[in-house]
């Protein structure tokens, strides 16, 4: 009786022993799944722009508005994650604007401006597939280079540079001692604690690939006021104005967002450049009429700095600027059909002399959501207040 007790215990031990491994086990599959389901991204739908009209639009005035093209014509889908991440996106913005811009300044009425489009959240369309956590880190990025942007375009050449480099120090620093800059820009202090708790966000997430953003971001930081005044050509220009763009940073920012390999993107390059030229060339298209005064004026010093590819195009083809607003028209319309054609062919290329499959589901999720981030840049090109409200 005893030896039987004895097994019987045994097997009752092994028995609770297994049924408690079960449930462990269980747990740890129900926490991976609700850790995914959090982190997933918001719900998404395909919107379509060639619905939208800008309601700034008065008339055919070339003044209120780039005229009677002004409409979204490329060919490239447009997604959103509104409604669902609207409140995430507009914290986001909002604890930007408030920390990197000095109340009632220019730079920072241009930053609420910048998000009153009707047709559209300018994040909520690029960043349409980012993971819920990552999300909110995206959009603080790309806003604090908008405002950078304003920021800076108001300030002496030579001063815009050493912001740019205390910034830098900022993102390289190994440690958590201040970094120390003499009296400059009023809002500079609020940039570097902001980029200083951003960037414990960034490593927070992982330290590895964290690393890889954070150091492309110190790149493009330095690189963006790099260029020179005037340019001849097209090819000349659109190099420097991918820089301008920070174009690399955000194709690496949306892949670090997405929680895919910011390291193996072989191939990739010729349409990371391609859809970023139709991301740059989109924006000079509208942007002009807004920036046409400044850059006329040869006295100003921030007309000195104005990037766009209408002026390029007068020069190179001695055409009036009609003339090369048509011309750059044709060359997104044709550039938006290479994005499809592409696409087209993803899942027949090869790099590198071998296929890419182990990654191709990766690469394929990218290259959507590439497509989607340029068209939503450039849909909010056609319709923002920005570029019609002067």
């Amino acid at each position: 009786m005893r030896r039987t007790s004895g097994i019987n215990y045994v097997l009752g031990v092994l028995i609770l022993g297994g049924l408690f491994d079960s449930i462990k086990y269980c747990l740890q599959i129900a926490a991976i799944f609700i850790h995914r389901f959090a982190m997933a991204p918001f719900l998404c739908r395909i919107i379509d722009p060639t619905a939208a009209h800008s309601p700034y639009t008065q008339g055919n005035s070339a003044i209120s508005a780039p005229g009677s093209t002004a409409a979204y014509f490329i060919s490239l889908r447009v997604q959103t994650c509104e409604p669902g991440a609207s409140n995430t996106i507009a914290q986001a913005i909002q604890e930007t604007i408030e920390k990197c811009s000095t109340p009632g300044s220019k730079a920072q009425r241009a930053a609420l401006q910048r998000h009153t489009n009707p047709t559209g959240n300018l994040y909520a369309m690029m960043f349409s597939r980012s993971e819920q956590d990552r999300l909110p880190i995206a959009v603080k990025f790309i806003e604090f280079l908008c405002i950078l942007d304003d920021v800076m375009e108001a300030l002496p050449y030579e001063q815009s540079i050493r912001e740019h480099d205390i910034l830098c120090q900022v993102i390289t620093s190994t440690t958590d001692e201040p970094v120390s800059y003499s009296s400059t820009s009023e809002c500079l202090g609020g940039m570097i604690k902001f980029l200083t708790e951003i960037k414990k966000s960034v490593l927070g997430l992982g330290v590895k690939e964290g690393s890889v953003l954070l150091t492309d971001f110190e790149r493009t930081l330095r690189q963006r006021e790099c260029a020179p005044a005037n340019f001849s050509s097209l090819e000349e220009y659109l190099p420097y104005r991918l820089h301008n763009l920070d174009w690399y940073f955000a194709c690496l920012l949306l892949r670090w967002s997405m929680n895919l390999s910011l390291l193996n993107t072989e191939g990739l390059s010729d349409f990371e450049s391609l859809t970023g030229e139709i991301a740059g060339l989109t924006n000079d298209y509208y942007s002009w009429n807004r920036e046409k005064a400044h850059y006329l004026n040869s006295e100003s010093q921030s007309g000195d700095r104005i990037m766009n590819a209408v002026p390029v195009l007068t020069r190179e083809h001695s055409v009036q600027e009609v003339e090369a607003k048509d011309m750059l028209k044709k060359i997104l319309t044709k550039r938006a059909e290479n994005v499809e054609q592409f696409q087209k062919e993803l899942g027949s290329l090869e790099w590198n002399g071998k296929s890419q499959e182990t990654d191709s589901e990766g690469m394929k999720q990218y290259v959507e959501a590439l497509e989607h981030l340029t068209a939503g840049y450039a849909f909010w090109c056609s319709t923002c207040p920005r570029y019609y409200v002067f």
